[in-house]
């Protein structure tokens, strides 16, 4: 059989957005595809019959991507399809396009003056929508036009956060909800001038929504608001500053969502579920699940994870749940008020429920993703699409073996290992320990194409999720003022125990790698440890003092994490800083980031490269233009191969 090459990634089909149409006859949803040549992703709307799996591709312009049903035999969508659809200068505008489900061409159906964000679809001409708004910014129509001229040359700034990642400078940037009756051309904004709208959902009659006002420091705990469709009005359910929100979804007559005060661990506190019934907030559980997936990189757009289903009156609430290391979709509801998982075969990115029908996109083990029906009713599964099939046919794909240990704290921790290509237990192999982003982010079996390719190319690759990972509860995940300690433990003792179990690897041929969370441990471990022949470290950070004023979450994230500000325990946040161990780096190392990553900032990066560079220590940088912290999950096909290349040079090179 063939290895998995390093170009098989733009073989890939990446599948998202799946929604059943009303009759239940269909299943809209979105594919995308890399293009090596233009260095961007192709992206349809597609149709499947779930009676047959008989597939259409709906649009042809290839860039076309969110979607919503506008009536049971219409889709609505954004796109630019000539020079009239695009944006003047300094003037924003979003054109929508109607599309009839059973084929044709689109028509052009409205424009609005916004860069719209995200559009619902309330009943027939009546739309709410949000869009982001540079209150800086004065009316370009009447401004002085050599002002408009250099407006884009300057920038004030005024508030925390002060930039966001993949954008730039965000100070007095406002995301607006509004309200559209297409049949008056009419747009009435909802919501303040300085209110931030966090997320939103509609029913027939309101909609309600989570937003934070703010003119210094962004708050972390959004009030939440129900705006009345009939009167205009808008109250308040609770005030801003008191919680933390995860989840919204709307029912006929209420709707369902996570609350937590965050009293015991902040933001990283598991929410309690309620169902607010139009007067009085029910509690249904006290635990919501974890609702992200596991650490893929197959992956490009994802779908509704929290919505309602059902009859008026007696809507359930569908979600993903991440348990342990596997993804589960749950449901629960006023009527049934204890968690049921409803599907467990493999992990989901996107699914969609009609009546006793649920279609989802999915990844069995060692596959890429396809289209799933599933009968409630029976659990019966049928596979709908083999659009990925073709990638990996007569294709070796490496195992992800379980090989779990229980650490020296009594803890049981969970990892895999994956067998080199053509694997032969009489020679000795290299090996590439892979360490997670987060903290709070898991692995499992499924598929990643960098670990696949390592594999393909000769070594052991192993994985684990240490403390501080999620899917196991808060107590689990919770290393606040611990970076570096048990999280550390974990890893390494992770390492000794694939060593005494893998007599084939090389102790002396292993190399470590990570992004973000796991480029912050990469630059910890060289630090503590001359185990590893060889470094790459991913968008990472690396010193604490520095990061809460360059970082976009800095002031949120830093604070939560290490429990205090520079000024207040700096020695701590020093002590806790890989920064403060580069004299004791003998490990040749790797630098990965992105230009536009202010999520970990690229001064966090070279912080570390300079003082190697400077010590005589191999070491090498490789930034890429454009790109964001995202770059190993959605940027440019041919960054993301480039990436791959540079890491696994990096580690031939030494390894």
């Amino acid at each position: 059989m063939k290895k998995v090459t390093i170009d098989a990634f733009y073989h890939y089909r990446f599948l998202s957005k799946v929604k059943i149409t009303e009759d239940g006859e269909y299943a809209v949803f979105v594919q995308k595809k890399p293009d090596a040549e233009e260095n961007c992703y192709e992206s349809h709307l597609m149709r499947i019959r779930l009676s047959d799996g008989k597939i259409t591709k709906m649009t042809g312009g290839g860039k076309e991507g969110d979607y919503l049903f506008d009536g049971p035999d219409t889709l609505l969508f954004a796109a630019s399809r000539d020079k009239k659809d695009e944006a003047e200068k300094h003037k924003d505008k979003t054109v929508f396009y109607r599309l009839p489900l059973d084929g044709g061409e689109a028509q052009r159906a409205f424009e609005l003056p916004f860069d719209v964000g995200s559009i619902k679809r309330i009943r027939e001409g009546l739309y709410a929508f949000t869009a982001t708004i540079d209150t800086n910014k004065p009316d370009p129509d009447t401004a002085d036009k050599d002002y408009m001229k250099d407006y884009d040359d300057y920038h004030i700034i005024e508030e925390l956060p002060y930039w966001t990642n993949g954008g730039g400078f965000i100070s007095r940037f406002r995301t607006s909800l509004f309200l559209f009756d297409e049949k008056e051309n009419k747009t009435t904004k909802l919501t303040k001038t300085l209110q931030d709208v966090r997320t939103f959902a509609v029913s027939k009659t309101q909609i309600i929504y989570e937003a934070a006002e703010f003119d210094t420091v962004a708050s972390e705990k959004p009030g939440l608001y129900i705006y009345d469709l009939e009167s205009g009005e808008t109250r308040t359910l609770f005030e801003q500053d008191q919680y933390y929100m995860r989840g919204l979804a709307v029912c006929e007559n209420g709707f369902y969502y996570g609350l937590t005060d965050g009293a015991k661990l902040g933001d990283h506190q598991t929410e309690d579920l309620y169902y607010y019934d139009g007067e009085t907030s029910h509690l249904l559980c006290d635990t919501m699940p974890t609702m992200g997936g596991v650490v893929c990189d197959v992956v490009l757009g994802g779908g509704e994870s929290f919505f309602a289903r059902g009859e008026a009156g007696s809507e359930t609430l569908y979600f993903k749940a991440l348990e342990r290391y596997e993804v589960c979709i749950e449901r629960i509801s006023m009527a049934k008020p204890e968690r049921e998982c409803v599907f467990d075969s493999f992990p989901v990115q996107a699914f969609d429920v009609h009546g006793q029908t649920m279609v989802l996109a999915g990844m069995e083990k060692g596959a890429l993703q396809e289209l799933y029906k599933v009968d409630l009713g029976s659990g019966e599964m049928t596979k709908l699409t083999h659009l990925n099939e073709e990638a990996l046919e007569d294709v070796s794909v490496s195992e992800c073996v379980y090989l779990p240990f229980t650490n020296s704290d009594g803890i049981e921790i969970d990892g895999w290992i994956m067998e080199p290509y053509d694997y032969d237990e009489t020679k000795r192999y290299p090996g590439i320990l892979n360490i997670h982003g987060g903290p709070r982010g898991a692995y499992g079996d499924t598929f990643v194409h960098e670990m696949q390719y390592w594999a393909s190319e000769g070594y052991f690759v192993f994985f684990c999720n240490p403390r501080g990972s999620d899917g196991r509860g808060d107590a689990f995940a919770d290393i606040r003022k611990r970076f570096g300690t048990i999280d550390y433990q974990d890893i390494m003792e992770f390492v000794d125990h694939v060593i005494e179990e893998t007599p084939a690897l090389d102790p002396e041929r292993i190399g470590v790698t990570g992004g973000s969370y796991g480029g912050w441990m990469t630059n910890w471990i060289i630090g503590h440890t001359n185990r590893f022949k060889a470094a790459a470290s991913q968008r990472s950070f690396s010193n604490w003092l520095s990061d809460f004023s360059a970082s976009e979450i800095g002031p949120m994230f830093d604070v939560s994490e290490i429990g205090a500000t520079p000024w207040e325990e700096p020695e701590r946040l020093w002590w806790a800083s890989p920064a403060a161990y580069v004299d004791k780096i003998e490990t040749p190392t790797l630098f990965i980031h992105s230009l536009m990553d202010h999520n970990c900032p690229l001064s966090e990066a070279m912080q570390m490269f300079a003082a190697i560079k400077y010590r005589g220590i191999p070491s090498r940088m490789c930034l890429f233009e454009g790109e964001s912290h995202e770059l190993s999950r959605s940027g440019k096909p041919r960054h993301r191969v480039r990436r791959i290349r540079e890491i696994t040079e990096w580690m031939d090179r030494y390894l």
